[in-house]
């Protein structure tokens, strides 16, 4: 009777505890604790802890904070230069009549007439410096050629021409039609002389090509009346 209980409990009881635990199929197998893991088949590579990363294939590629890109820079001039073009005596060249061809820079205490002792007693900022070519006196009647003053440009520039105050429509009336046939503008600028009769000129403007450039003659009307003077800045 006791053989047959102990086949029963054999039968339904538990494996003996010195037989291994088989794992069913599925479960999950486990590298015995005395035996050390294999790495797997792809590890992640990472980078060493002393060494910096190193850039990705695609990564974009900045400009230092202290360069500027070269592509296409705009030319501009050195530090400390105007951007634009400088006007000099030798940029302005008179061809006719010969005796204006003495340009000069416009000042206080310039002479702004070759056949006169009078000088410009002051002008405004924008025409200081400019290239002075100085008026006839004697030619202030003159009423022909049409091509009266004529100069080179080796730049484009502003030119200015100053007539005498009296030559004003609501004065004497004489200043020339060629002042708007050619586009000239009155500006609210006059310069002032040392010739109290005159007391001071009107300053008309425009714009000028680089070239020839032809301006008609004085045509006062009066006696009592100046030739005008021209003027020339940067553009």
């Amino acid at each position: 009777m006791s053989f047959s209980l102990l086949g029963v409990a054999f039968a339904f009881g538990d494996a003996p505890s010195d037989q291994p635990q088989t794992r069913s199929a599925n479960s999950g197998t486990n590298a015995p604790s005395d035996q050390p893991q294999l790495p797997s088949a792809t590890p992640e590579t990472k980078t060493p802890s002393n060494q910096p990363p190193k850039p990705s294939a695609t990564a974009a590629t900045k400009t230092p904070s202290n360069q500027k890109p070269s592509a296409t820079p705009g030319t501009k001039a050195p530090s400390g230069q105007p951007d634009r073009v400088v006007i000099t005596p030798q940029d302005v060249q008179v061809r006719t009549p010969s005796k204006l061809a003495a340009v000069r820079l416009a000042k206080q205490g310039a002479k702004h007439y070759v056949d006169r002792g009078f000088t410009i007693a002051s002008l405004p900022d924008p025409l200081t410096g400019a290239v002075l070519i100085p008026g006839a006196s004697n030619d202030k009647r003159l009423g022909a050629p049409a091509d009266y003053l004529v100069f080179d440009l080796a730049h484009g520039a502003t030119g200015y021409v100053a007539f005498d105050r009296r030559g004003a429509p609501e004065m004497d009336n004489w200043w020339p039609a060629w002042l708007n046939q050619q586009g000239f503008k009155r500006t609210d600028m006059t310069i002032k002389t040392t010739d109290k009769d005159q007391g001071y000129l009107v300053v008309f403007t425009k714009k000028m090509s680089a070239g020839r450039v032809t301006l008609g003659p004085n045509a006062a009307t009066t006696e009592s009346s100046t030739s005008y003077i021209t003027l020339i800045t940067a553009g």
